[in-house]
């Protein structure tokens, strides 16, 4: 029996829920991907000992927080790798089947448009379900800041405490010509500290609250004085954030882990109604310790309960390019909420405003060969972020939702990084030059340039040359391959003036494009549709 939590998805016009297992995500496997220091740091304790998630579920007592978690059989039952933090998941079958129907059912239609529109919100959905794994572990992993109590207070000097702040806090929102509203607050304020002075039980905060009365009294005597008025309210709001500190620095924490998870739910616009959205209501999640483990947990199950409505981009517009910008406006402000590292997102290097470009050869059998433009290796550590840019580069080529592990040769794919292999049909392309390109009457490889040292790695720019001479797809591709016979070409762009007499020794093949180039795709309306393109066989060649 494995322990996992139960995330359920609910389909579009569908009553009935879909239940899907999910382990967290290592420890360590998270902590490559977030910047947070808070979250990092817990992330550091907890993978010291972390064993596996069922003695930590264990350890944690996590049951009684009724967090969804259950134990489900190992096999037939749909369980995600923990160590993986993108593996095909059930999200893609139950996203695709559902829209792609629904677009082909409804409208009647089969255009690349109108399926690409779709093909972007799956892709939407199931980046966004990702990001929703990502904080359901964060989450998991730092519920000590939820059932610990860092305050060793009884209930009747935390009634005083939270009384005393909610009432500075109002007198901090005070204006000038709020007279009868001040005059209240630093009656009731006097009751409750009166109380905390007959039983002094914190030195810090006796100090801080004693300063807190004085400029309550000068607010008083002040009134209707805007400039001292102002100085006062900006005083009461230090005195705040002096109030939590004097209560120990783990409170202090707790506030950052409160702000930090009220920014998941605004960013997956979770509506809860219990999450602190003030200081005194924060201060008071901070302080009651039963407060913040209700409102944790109402949260949580919030979050393993997914809408397929609510995960879609939907901006009511049937336009492409809008529905672009507000996904990634969307990405962006999840991302932002779970403080990621910035890096998080290869996709954007190979669609939108980027003019990254993709190539997949399809031969005969089937087989498909693919690469990217540039000098990027792929590196296991950013699995995530390739996942999603592969099944983004066949979604929209073959319209395949089901591209899984991209370091093998998976569904007959087969990723094509450069290599001492790549051929060149040009000059060594020096960086920053503006000269045009000149074509040489020999093809060379890349390991030769490396051995002759006409591309030199000991001098910065090296990488730099290689991109430029050695970096387009088609040519890192044609490294890999011995017959080149009835070969179709999908691509992002046609062949530029580098590739274009590797292309000819292709023979007979057919070429398709989004564009001849990133110009003509930004000048022609960004259009999503792929065309047929053919290579002239003429190029000038330089003879030294």
């Amino acid at each position: 029996m494995k322990k996992s939590i139960r995330i359920t998805h609910r389909l579009r016009n569908s009553d009935y829920p879909i239940a899907e297992y999910f382990v967290p995500y290592k420890p360590d496997v998270l902590q490559k991907i977030v910047k947070s220091k808070l979250v990092r740091e817990e992330l550091d304790i907890v993978a010291s000992k972390y064993g596996s998630f069922e003695e930590y579920a264990k350890s944690k007592s996590l049951e009684a927080l009724d967090l969804n978690l259950e134990s489900v059989e190992d096999e037939g039952t749909w369980i995600n790798d923990e160590y993986n933090l993108s593996e095909n998941n059930m999200w893609d079958y139950l996203a695709d089947v559902t829209l792609i129907n629904d677009t082909v059912m409804q409208d009647n239609s089969d255009s690349v448009e109108a399926l690409n529109m779709e093909a972007l919100q799956t892709f939407a959905s199931r980046i966004k379900y990702d990001y929703r794994r990502i904080a359901i572990s964060i989450m998991i992993y730092t519920e000590r800041y939820v059932h610990e109590d860092y305050v060793d207070f009884s209930e009747n000097k935390k009634t005083i405490l939270t009384d005393i702040y909610r009432l500075i806090d109002r007198a901090s929102k005070c204006k000038v010509h709020d007279i009868g509203e001040i005059d209240d607050i630093h009656e009731k304020f006097l009751t409750s500290y009166n109380k905390f002075t007959a039983t002094s039980w914190n030195e810090n905060l006796e100090f801080v609250l004693e300063r807190a009365d004085s400029i309550m009294k000068s607010m008083v005597s002040d009134i209707g004085q805007e400039e001292k008025i102002g100085y006062y309210t900006k005083t009461l709001n230090i005195i705040k954030k002096e109030i939590l500190k004097s209560s120990g620095e783990k409170v202090t924490l707790k506030k950052r882990y409160i702000r930090f998870i009220s920014n998941i739910a605004h960013a997956f616009n979770i509506e809860t109604h219990d999450m602190p959205k003030d200081d005194s209501a924060i201060f008071e999640a901070c302080i009651w310790k039963d407060k913040l483990t209700e409102i944790y947990r109402h949260f949580f199950i919030s979050l393993s309960q997914i809408n397929t409505n609510d995960e879609l981009v939907s901006t009511g517009s049937n336009n492409f390019e809008s529905m672009t910008k507000q996904f990634t406006e969307e990405i962006a402000k999840i991302k932002s909420a779970l403080k990621l590292k910035k890096d998080f997102n290869l996709v954007n290097k190979y669609s939108g405003k980027k003019q990254g470009c993709y190539t997949i050869f399809v031969l005969p059998n089937g087989e498909k060969y693919w690469a990217l433009s540039g000098t990027d290796s792929w590196d296991r550590n950013k699995r995530l972020q390739m996942e999603m840019l592969v099944k983004y580069i066949f979604d929209n080529t073959f319209g395949w939702h089901h591209v899984t592990n991209i370091y093998t040769k998976n569904h007959g794919i087969r990723y094509c990084p450069i290599r001492k292999k790549t051929m060149r049909y040009t000059e060594v392309i020096e960086p920053d030059s503006n000269s045009k390109i000149k074509y040489v009457s020999k093809k060379e490889k890349l390991g030769d340039d490396l051995k002759t040292r006409r591309i030199d790695k000991r001098k910065d720019d090296y990488l730099r040359k290689i991109g430029l001479t050695y970096g387009c797809c088609e040519r890192k591709i044609m490294s890999y391959l011995s017959d080149f016979n009835g070969i179709t070409i999908y691509s992002r762009w046609a062949p530029c003036e580098k590739c274009m007499p590797a292309i000819f020794e292709l023979g007979k093949y057919t070429y398709y494009a989004y564009a001849k180039n990133y110009m003509e795709w930004i000048n022609g309306g960004k259009p999503m549709k792929l065309e047929k393109y053919t290579v002239e066989k003429s190029y000038l060649v330089s003879i030294e």
